[in-house]
């Protein structure tokens, strides 16, 4: 699976400065909306955050996959943060310093499953989180990201 295929554009954002993790998940919230062309990105911010505030997403290791399925969106995407410093949601730990932000379409769970057991894999690959980050740009986010990886 090509996770690249999944990132729209002007979903890569190296070194984001905010000042708590939901403030970065509502960046990339509104990074989707606009790659997918919602006229508004309330609604889909609104969703994000209401599953974040549900359960922690935090996965070890400084990072934090927060997902959700919605009517909003026609295919997973994936929309990607390092940040300019670690942050911790209160009472949380340890803090994150990588956001992969999966948002899938509500009608097909099995292809936001596979996106999200990919992405954890990759999570664990040797250089990968090493790779996001040391990346300055959106290009270089985008390169450590493996072209294509077969399936398991």
């Amino acid at each position: 699976m090509d996770l690249r295929a999944h990132i729209p554009a002007g979903c890569l954002l190296p070194r984001l400065a905010c000042s708590s993790q939901e403030e970065a998940v509502g960046v990339l919230a509104t990074a989707v909306a606009r790659a997918v062309g919602l006229p508004d990105d309330r609604a889909l911010r609104q969703e994000i955050l209401a599953r974040e505030a549900v359960g922690d997403t935090n996965v070890g290791l400084g990072v934090a996959i927060p997902h959700i399925r919605t009517r909003l969106v026609a295919k997973p995407l994936l929309a990607v943060a390092t940040l300019a410093g670690p942050l911790s949601r209160e009472g949380r730990e340890p803090p994150v310093d990588v956001l992969l932000l999966i948002v899938g379409p509500q009608q097909d769970p099995r292809t936001m499953l596979k996106l999200l057991a990919r992405l954890v894999r990759q999570v664990k690959a040797p250089g990968f989180l090493e790779a996001l980050r040391s990346a300055t740009s959106p290009e270089e986010l985008k390169r450590a990201f493996p072209a294509d990886v077969p399936t398991v």
